[in-house]
């Protein structure tokens, strides 16, 4: 410890040298990781391909919006749901919660040769209260951010 580190400690106030980074509630913890799985349980179903997997997640009113095509329900994005979303080639940004119950993730994906496109994943997570909480997806909204042909 430097004498000025040591000045600093004896001028302020004994707790001020105590005080840490703010500590999430244990529901609000438990809430994002829950959250958090829905999400990463959408993603892997969709590169998979697997509608069934991607729907148990999903809100009746969920929002699917694409470069490609808009839908406002799970039984009219059935369908989009058993196409195979490209894996990612890289990920700029990690799944992250940009505020409370919308996640996002930067990648980038190669969909075909010679083609390269940077994509925002946005996604909205709803929750129940515990002890019987249950959370789904509401919306999951691709962005093209950057990219085409290489």
């Amino acid at each position: 410890m430097t004498m000025m580190t040591a000045l600093l400690l004896l001028a302020a106030p004994l707790h001020a040298a105590f005080v840490g980074p703010p500590v999430m509630g244990r529901y609000a913890r438990i809430q994002m990781n829950a959250a958090s799985d829905v999400v990463d349980s959408f993603l892997s179903a969709t590169e998979r391909g697997d509608a069934e997997a991607a729907k148990a997640v999903c809100a009746e009113d969920l929002l699917y919006k694409t470069h490609s095509a808009t839908t406002e329900t799970l039984a009219a994005a059935e369908k989009r749901l058993k196409t195979k979303v490209p894996k990612p080639k890289d990920v700029k940004q990690e799944l992250h919660e940009e505020s409370p119950g919308v996640f996002v993730r930067e990648i980038v994906v190669k969909p075909v040769p010679f083609v390269t496109v940077g994509v925002r994943q946005e996604f909205e997570v709803r929750c129940t209260d515990p002890p019987e909480e249950e959370c789904e997806l509401s919306r999951a909204e691709y962005t093209k951010t950057s990219g085409g042909k290489d």
